[in-house]
């Protein structure tokens, strides 16, 4: 799988023109914040969304990218970041309209 998502990140790194050579040591692949599962709350999802619409105008769903959001925000709160971070949205934002959600 980070095979997978480094050649993802050599591409867009190709895309945008950066000049970066980059290594599965870039790539941090954790399952810590998947929750209970596909489709069910992890911790500090609702609040990511709420904080990545309020402040950046950017939706995210709670399924994938509001986990992910909440991972970054989690690990930033925590000084466990190194370097630049790429949030890569991957959509889903029909899952906000969801009358489940909260």
């Amino acid at each position: 799988m980070a095979g997978t998502y480094l050649s993802f990140a050599r591409g867009g790194a190709r895309l945008i023109g950066a000049e970066v050579e980059l290594t599965r040591d870039h790539i941090d692949i954790s399952e810590a914040y998947l929750g209970e599962g596909y489709g069910l709350p992890a911790a500090g999802v609702y609040e990511a969304i709420d904080l990545l619409a309020t402040k950046e105008g950017l939706l995210v769903d709670p399924v994938y990218s509001g986990k992910a959001a909440a991972a970054i925000i989690d690990l930033a709160a925590r000084n466990e970041l190194k370097g630049p971070v790429v949030f890569w949205h991957t959509g889903g934002y029909h899952a906000l309209f969801d009358p489940r959600r909260r």
